[in-house]
């Protein structure tokens, strides 16, 4: 184990600690890698711009579509607006394959009462105003939530 200063390709010098024997020039290898790479710091500070913009685009068309602002800490409401738009485009896919069906054929009685159930589900989903709900429901995907709502 031996600690290599390497200066990135970004220009940054960072100490790196690298494992491993060098009896065939494996932690050479390693640093030569390393000085092709950014920094740490830079890769962190390029991944926050690349959210911090998909973010951003994200909360303009959640406004753009008339949803509620949403509450919550600046850093749950920027990343909620991401989690949000997602569902919702399921959301609408989903509710637009409903529709076409109800356009190709009358729906039976069952199928009417699950119909508004879904309606009023995507009414209460779509108006949902807290950030840390939208955080907590990132993993379940929208089908599973109809599903729940029509039983």
């Amino acid at each position: 184990m031996a600690k290599y200063s390497v200066k990135h390709a970004c220009g940054h010098i960072q100490v790196h600690q690298i494992f491993g024997t060098n009896s065939h020039g494996e932690r050479d290898s390693k640093v030569a890698w390393l000085e092709t790479c950014i920094c740490d710091e830079c890769y962190k500070a390029n991944q926050k711009a690349k959210y911090d913009a998909e973010n951003e685009k994200n909360a303009k068309a959640n406004a753009e579509a008339h949803l509620p602002t949403l509450t919550g800490t600046p850093k749950q409401i920027a990343w909620a607006e991401t989690i949000r738009a997602e569902k919702i485009k399921k959301l609408n896919e989903i509710l637009a394959s409903i529709e076409a069906l109800k356009a190709k054929r009358a729906l039976s009685e069952i199928e009417v009462e699950q119909d508004k159930k879904v309606q009023a589900f995507a009414s209460a989903y779509k108006n949902e105003d807290s950030a840390a709900k939208w955080i907590d429901l990132r993993d379940r995907s929208v089908e599973s939530l109809l599903n729940e709502c029509i039983k």
